[in-house]
């Protein structure tokens, strides 16, 4: 009669250095996979045009840009038309300078296609490259210039349809120097965007003619 040796409940299974090893693989993440899904992430949050406005660390922030000694030349330029213009801000919006700013909303839009196909250029890209903030600097400066376009235009359309009536006198001065101190700072933007084009024209033929030679 064959006799059965019970084994202890310690005893059923000895675990080898291995299996502990096993287990802690399967019960903790892979630090590799946690990377490889963070850094994605990371990427296109740099990537991302309001983290460059707000917090880009490669080169100022591109709110700095707005925000620079020329700043004192546009309100003075706010300040110097909200004195010397008497008509109701209204008036002002619908006769005149919400076509002008219209005007150069459109001529920026024109200007950055041009940009964009400028600095795709492999010469200017790799001139770029060597430059602080890269190729991100340049076609983020040219949509901040959009930007600025876009946000002076909806401001002064407001005022058009009636926004600002039931202000009193004083909030529409107020009300005057802001968008004449706008408006004075996207020609300047605009003019960037022409600027930078052809600046970047220039770099990119001057890289060849060094490439021919």
């Amino acid at each position: 009669m064959a006799t059965h040796t019970r084994q202890a409940p310690h005893e059923a299974r000895q675990h080898s250095p291995e299996d502990a090893v096993e287990s802690e693989s399967n019960a903790v993440p892979s630090t590799t996979e946690n990377e490889e899904t963070v850094e994605p992430k990371k990427r296109d949050r740099k990537l991302n045009f309001w983290h460059w406005f707000f917090f880009d660390g490669d080169s100022d922030a591109g709110w700095k840009r707005l925000t620079d000694r020329w700043m004192f030349f546009h309100m003075a330029i706010g300040g110097v038309f909200t004195f010397l213009v008497e008509a109701p801000i209204k008036e002002v919006a619908g006769s005149g300078v919400l076509p002008l700013v219209a005007i150069l909303f459109g001529l920026a839009f024109a200007w950055v296609g041009n940009a964009l196909a400028l600095i795709t250029d492999s010469s200017f890209k790799h001139a770029a490259r060597n430059r602080e903030g890269g190729v991100k600097e340049y076609a983020y400066t040219y949509q901040l210039a959009v930007l600025t376009s876009l946000c002076t235009v909806v401001l002064w359309g407001l005022i058009a349809v009636g926004v600002a009536d039931h202000l009193s006198f004083a909030g529409q001065a107020v009300f005057k120097f802001v968008l004449f101190t706008i408006a004075s700072l996207t020609i300047r933007e605009c003019w960037q965007v022409i600027y930078g084009a052809h600046r970047s024209l220039i770099v990119a033929d001057e890289i060849d003619q060094e490439i021919g030679d």
